[in-house]
């Protein structure tokens, strides 16, 4: 499928959806999400519902709370990832999407440990981290 000279690379799209789909629901729309993916010449390498989170504010536009979860991973080459983009932008069933590339992994290694947050002492600490948001104008 993918006839392009550049090399394909993994991606992973996170789509995040109305939390209160219904079983048959929620599989129909990742089928539709997977379908319309592979239709642009992407390889779909796995699919994860990642379950509803709760977003730290209501989105303007829905005003929902929170949202479902759920991530493709696939393999295209660079021009069918900047594809996939408009392809899902407006659709009205798909609260929001992020593209991005995939971290490059050896066959058989697993996944990369996710950083911990650091346990400190209290207010210490959370006086020097408020000093350092400051200085980058963030708070």
């Amino acid at each position: 499928m993918m006839k392009s000279t550049t090399e394909a690379r993994s991606y992973d799209a996170l789509f995040i959806l109305p939390p209160g789909l219904a079983p048959a629901e929620l599989e129909q729309l990742t089928k539709m999400i997977t379908g319309q993916v592979a239709e642009l010449g992407a390889t779909i390498n796995r699919v994860d519902d990642l379950g509803v989170h709760s977003f730290a504010r209501p989105l303007h536009t829905t005003k929902e709370r929170s949202g479902r979860y759920v991530r493709v991973n696939f393999t295209a080459d660079p021009q069918v990832e900047v594809q996939v983009r408009p392809k899902f932008r407006l659709r009205e069933e798909i609260l929001r999407m992020l593209v991005t590339a995939a971290p490059l992994r050896l066959a058989g290694e697993e996944p990369a440990p996710r950083p911990v947050a650091a346990v400190g002492s209290g207010l210490d600490d959370a006086a020097e981290i408020g000093e350092e948001l400051e200085g980058d104008g963030v708070v």
